[in-house]
Parts: C-alpha cells; sequence; structure tokens
C-alpha cells in the first residue's frame, strides 16, 4: 500500500476526506521566538554536510500543529518513538492535535474558520488540495514559502531545480508556493506505475498459457479461467478478475485505447495524439469502446460481483487464499509474492499500447502548510527540508538504526522485529505505525526505494514496473491550479460534469443502461457545461506549460 492513496482527479482530492499523518514540531535555529525575517544575501548557505545535517535550536520552542492518523497508525503521537526520538534530537516540544483521518478535512476547515488565534502554527498532510492552496494562501491563512525554500531549505531546493516540472506544479496561479510537497522519487517506477495486472503463476501453467498482450487475449484468458476448475475443488468458487474498484480496472486498461496519455492525476482530459488538443476522454468514441469491453467482463461473470463494494480486507483475504486468476493492485501480499507476475501494457483493437496509470512525481502539492499564525515559518522550513535529506529519510522511513531498523549485510535495510514485515501488509502497516507514521499517510518528503519497505519495493513490483517502462506517456502532468474566479466555476462545473460521468460509467458497464444512448450521454455533457470546463482546463494547461494549444470539440 503505498503511503498516501492514488489520486483520481482535482476534484476527488478537493473533496475527499484522505488518509492524512503527522503534525509538526519545528527546529528552532536560534533563540529568538519571534519571526526571524533575514535578508536572503546574508543566509547561511549550506554546504552538503550541512543540508544532511539537523541543525539544533539553543532554546526550546513549542509549536502547535495540526494532524490526522489513518487506522494503521496509533493516535497518540507523543508516544511514537520516532517523534520521541525526533523531539530528543531536536528539543522541540509538540503540542498535538490529532483526529481520525475520515475526519480531518472537515475538521481543518472549521478551525481555519475561526480566528486566528485558535488556528496551528502548522498543517501537516492534512490533503489541501491546489484548490483549497489557493483559496487559503489568498486568503491569507497559510504564507508563502517559496522565498524560504529558496533561502532555508537546500534539499528542497535541489529537487525542484532537478525537477522544474515539481516546482511548476507547487507554484499557484498568484506565482506563490503555499506548501511543501509529498514526492515520489522519479527513479522509483514502482511507486509511479503503482497499480498493475497481476496473473496466478500456477493458473497459466496449469492451462499452458503465456501471460497476454492484448485485450482480447485477456479476455479470452479470463474466459478460460472461470470455466476451469483451478483449484481442483470441484466447486464453482473461483475469481477470474479481482480489482479493487472499476476506478482501477478503468486506469489500468484505458491505454489499450490510447487514453490518458498524461498521466493518473488527469483521469478526464489528455492530449488529441493527431493534434495535440486538449481532449475530453469520457467522450470520446475510444472510451465508449472501453467502456464496452469492460460491460463484456461484467456481463459474463469474470469480473467479481463485489467490483462496487468490495473493501480492502476482503480483496486481500481473496488473494491470499489463492483462488483468484488475476487482480489489479500495488502487488501481492508478501505471502503470495511468488505466485503472482505483473505483466506488461495490453494493446487494445487499434494497436495503442499505453499505461495511463502512472502518476507524477509530484504526489502531493500541499503535504505541509505553515498558517500566518506561527511564529516560527523560516525554522519550520529549515525543520522540514530535513525531511528531504537522506538521513532525515531514514529516519522517517524506518526509524533509528538497531532499534526499529537494521543494515542487511547487503547494504539494503530491514526493519527489526517485531517489525518485520511488508508495508503491503495490513499487520505488518499496524506493528509499523506503532513506532513510525508513514504507513497510508501524506508528508512532506520524497519516498525512495532504499528506504520505503512497501510493497512497491518488492522484486515483483520491481519487475512488473520494468516491464510497463516501454509503454509509458511521453510526458505525464502533475494537478493543476486554478485561480480563485475559475476555482468556483471548475467547482461547479465538475460536480455536473464528473459526477454525472461516473454515474453512466458504472451503468454502462453494468449494462443498466444500453450503449444505443452514447449520443444523449455525450448532448448531456455538452448541456452540463463541458466547453466551459474544457475552457478552464486549458487556461490551467497553459499556466503550467507555458505554451499554446487548442482544445479539441468535446
Amino acid at each position: 500500500m503505498k503511503p498516501g492513496t492514488r489520486k483520481i482527479g482535482w476534484l476527488t482530492a478537493a473533496l475527499a476526506v484522505a488518509a492524512l499523518f503527522g503534525v509538526i514540531y519545528v527546529v528552532q535555529l536560534t533563540a529568538s521566538k519571534a519571526p526571524v525575517h533575514r535578508d536572503p544575501a546574508a543566509s547561511v548557505r549550506e554546504s552538503p554536510a550541512a543540508a544532511n545535517s539537523l541543525s539544533l535550536k539553543e532554546q526550546s520552542i513549542t509549536i502547535k500543529a495540526f494532524a490526522g492518523y489513518s487506522p494503521a497508525v496509533a493516535s497518540d503521537w507523543s508516544r511514537l518513538p520516532l517523534w520521541r526520538h525526533y523531539e530528543e534530537q531536536s528539543g522541540v516540544r509538540i503540542d498535538w492535535q490529532t483526529v481520525p483521518a475520515a475526519e480531518v478535512a472537515d475538521r481543518r476547515n472549521l478551525l481555519l474558520s475561526r480566528s486566528s488565534e485558535a488556528w496551528p502554527d502548522l498543517l501537516f498532510g492534512t490533503q489541501l488540495s491546489p484548490l483549497e492552496l489557493v483559496g487559503y494562501g489568498s486568503s491569507g491563512v497559510l504564507i508563502p514559502l517559496e522565498k524560504l525554500i529558496d533561502r532555508d531549505a537546500p534539499n528542497i531546493k535541489a529537487l525542484l531545480d532537478r525537477y522544474p516540472d515539481v516546482r511548476r506544479g507547487m507554484t499557484m496561479p498568484d506565482g506563490h508556493i503555499y506548501a511543501l510537497p509529498m514526492l515520489y522519487d522519479p527513479e522509483f517506477g514502482s511507486m509511479l506505475t503503482g497499480q498493475k495486472l497481476w496473473l496466478s503463476r500456477s493458473w497459466l501453467d496449469k492451462l499452458g498459457e503465456k501471460p497476454p498482450e492484448t485485450t482480447e487475449e485477456l479476455y479470452r484468458l479470463l474466459k478460460r479461467f472461470a470455466a476451469s476448475d483451478m483449484n481442483g475443488n470441484y466447486k464453482h468458487d473461483e475469481t477470474a478478475l479481482l480489482v479493487p474498484g472499476v476506478e482501477t480496472l478503468e486506469l489500468v486498461l484505458k491505454g489499450a485505447w490510447g487514453l490518458g496519455n498524461r498521466g493518473a492525476e488527469h483521469p478526464f482530459v489528455d492530449v488529441q495524439p493527431k493534434t495535440g488538443a486538449l481532449r475530453f476522454i469520457p467522450s470520446t468514441q475510444e472510451y465508449k469502446e472501453l467502456l464496452q469491453f469492460m460491460n463484456r467482463l461484467c456481463a459474463e461473470g469474470l469480473l467479481d460481483n463485489r467490483l462496487f463494494a468490495i473493501n480492502e480486507n476482503e480483496f486481500t483475504r481473496l488473494i491470499r487464499e489463492g483462488n483468484v486468476g488475476a487482480f489489479i493492485g500495488s502487488g501481492p501480499p508478501s505471502s503470495r509474492e511468488d505466485d503472482y507476475i505483473a505483466i506488461a501494457a495490453l494493446a487494445g483493437p487499434n494497436g495503442d499500447r499505453l499505461f495511463a496509470g502512472v502518476s507524477h512525481p509530484l504526489h502531493r502539492a500541499g503535504a505541509l502548510a505553515v498558517t500566518s499564525a506561527s511564529r516560527y515559518p523560516e525554522q519550520t522550513v529549515r525543520w522540514a527540508d530535513y525531511l528531504y535529506s537522506e538521513p532525515g529519510n531514514r529516519l522517517f522511513f524506518l526509524g533509528i538504526e538497531n532499534e526499529t531498523y537494521r543494515v542487511t549485510p547487503e547494504g539494503t535495510f530491514a526493519y527489526a522485529e517485531p517489525f518485520a514485515g511488508s508495508g503491503g501488509d495490513a499487520g505488518a502497516e499496524r506493528r509499523i505505525g506503532q513506532f513510525l507514521v508513514w504507513p497510508r499517510g501524506e508528508f512532506p518528503g520524497i519516498v525512495r526505494r532504499a528506504t520505503y519497505l512497501g510493497v512497491e519495493s518488492s522484486r515483483s513490483a520491481q519487475e512488473g514496473a520494468a516491464k510497463l517502462k516501454p509503454s509509458l506517456p511521453d510526458e505525464v502532468w502533475p494537478e493543476f491550479a486554478y485561480t480563485p474566479d475559475e476555482n468556483d466555476l471548475m467547482f461547479a462545473y465538475s460536480a455536473d460534469i464528473q459526477g454525472y460521468v461516473t454515474e453512466m460509467r458504472n451503468r454502462f458497464i453494468t449494462g443498466e443502461v444500453s450503449f444505443d444512448t452514447w449520443d444523449d450521454y455525450v448532448i448531456s455533457l455538452r448541456r452540463k457545461g463541458l466547453t466551459g470546463y474544457m475552457a478552464i482546463y486549458a487556461s490551467a494547461y497553459k499556466r503550467f506549460a507555458g505554451q499554446r494549444f487548442e482544445v479539441s470539440a468535446p
């Protein structure tokens, strides 16, 4: 399981109450208790050694921080060894305010609606979307961080200089950066590719089949899975294809129809290859054909009938039991790693072979924000910068050497007992969550393969990512940001348009609505304001890319 859930579009991210972590505790670099506004020209320029060190303060400070905790992590963070160790190291006292992750978005908004005296100094992992960053930033609730990054955050600055797309994605339309990001290392392919299609080795061997290379071959293989007594118990209790949700199935398959060529953060819009114009994916003929394929899988019983209702525990249990021929996920449970193989991107009926489910390295733009109530913004950014360094990354993901993790003879890392296990295993996540806070979380920092011990770092996941690499899009976009005026319009358009698309997609797949009504569906999209929606999308992309382009007719 990834430390942060994958996003399905900017509106979903803005409205979802997602897993979040953390709270913040800041390293004070001076004895002053008032904000320090230094001349950038006089600021200390960090050497590589200084950039990777945690500078200690001379006098204790107290930071009020607001955070949420996931079911995988302990609720009382004052007792977590990670943060107790960090507090001893920095001398910073944290006044924690934590709430369940399922409540964090509403509780955060309520908190910030009060007078500034009630605000926390810091928001850590509170699932702030670009929409909310623009709103809270333009109203003065959040402070701009770009000057502090350039002056006091050598690790973050180095990353932004190396990956300018990340800086562009973090920069709001008014030119400010209002938060520090959660990043995926661009070299961590198995994390960026996320959800993959996995097949049972033993089922393939039993049928004498090879992994499919096209969508039609996948269909025929699933038919054989469903028709055969694969577990030999003379019962029809096998599952041909198990998926955690219809969105995931769509994400993994859509590239076979040439759709989603700008990555997972933009499930509704990509680029028309022939013209370079922006394209609304759900109104295209290719999308209709994709839904018809998914409808065929559903109608013929090749998809598990819990497509719209399965929970994670049930999903994992079914795979562990071995009665699943194919599934979509980040990887199999550790106990089944050798039993499943990930396959390459499938070719579709028109010869397209694209993997659309790849994320941008800028996984979350709003992982850490500083409110205008904070007395220590400079020190906060410097403290957070340490999490992007190599030793800070190791502390955050692994904890304390020889206590929570050890270095293997091969020079890699492994959790110490009793925390050993894969981060993709729910039980292991809960054990890890008694000491660390990354499982299912959002945080300022970068997820690197060397220190992240979740399922995406497994051998099988890395092999799967290598198979997908030749079929990745040439360009992947991060989430776009909108101006306040655009936000209002986009929110209204998206509530109607994206909600309608989701409803009709599900009805087309299940056969509740006939594909004979497709033209009526497209007309309804236009009536709901699709032209205006695409115009705003184009404005946001133009700011991001700094180039002119056209918008294709919806």
